[in-house]
């Protein structure tokens, strides 16, 4: 991608060819200025917003829509559950292995490789957690259906694979609040996309996240 697609706090700045990368930018993640880096929360917006800004610029403006350059803006001290997520996603070395997180969850200091789980590597055989991590990985197939005499609907998010172990699930209430942050109608879009949610897995007929909290989950769109 190039420098001026991505977000403010994206850690994909060392592309040289970036129009707003210079050689040897800065990898945020790699050396944080002051140790460990905060997760932040924020709900899900639109799967595929708008671009902000421009590319073209004017009267001698930064061609980039007013995004500092890599190599001049501050390395960040937090960082949202989409950009790890992205970072996940993308980066075969992420996370790497000195990167500390505060996890409002777990407290300070958390590292980072035992706060991420990636859902394609649960089994059957993992036990159920104590801890509050981050899973993330590709959903497959998604299910909106009523449940009890008043038939409200709930959320599943299946994900990895069909019939798979894990699942994320929300109430209706919580899912309807997910729907209207996304501008979405129902959870098809959502099908393809890739996900992370942090909490607590629980173990019963599957392994599952239960989302009370619409900050605690994002979304990537389909490549």
């Amino acid at each position: 991608m190039r420098g001026y697609e991505h977000a403010d706090d994206c850690d994909f700045l060392e592309n040289p060819t970036g129009r707003n990368n210079g050689p040897g930018a800065p990898l945020p993640d790699r050396a944080p200025a002051e140790g460990n880096k905060e997760v932040r929360y924020a709900e899900p917006g639109p799967l595929n917003p708008p671009a902000a800004g421009g590319n073209g610029g004017n009267n001698g403006g930064p061609r980039n829509g007013g995004i500092q350059p890599a190599g001049n803006a501050p390395l960040h001290e937090t960082t949202g559950l989409k950009t790890l997520l992205k970072n996940l996603r993308n980066r075969d070395d992420y996370p790497p292995e000195n990167l500390w997180l505060d996890v409002p969850a777990r407290g300070p200091a958390v590292r980072a490789t035992d706060y991420f789980q990636k859902i394609a590597e649960l089994t059957s055989e993992t036990p159920a957690e104590s801890a509050t991590r981050a899973y993330w990985g590709y959903i497959h197939l998604t299910d909106d259906w009523s449940t009890g005499a008043e038939g409200k609907k709930k959320l599943w998010i299946y994900c990895d694979r069909i019939g798979s172990i894990f699942t994320i699930h929300m109430d209706y209430d919580v899912k309807n609040q997910l729907y209207e942050s996304m501008g979405i109608e129902s959870s098809s879009p959502l099908e393809g996309c890739h996900v992370i949610v942090e909490g607590v897995m629980k173990k019963g007929v599957k392994l599952s996240v239960a989302v009370t909290d619409i900050s605690k989950i994002a979304f990537l769109p389909k490549r």
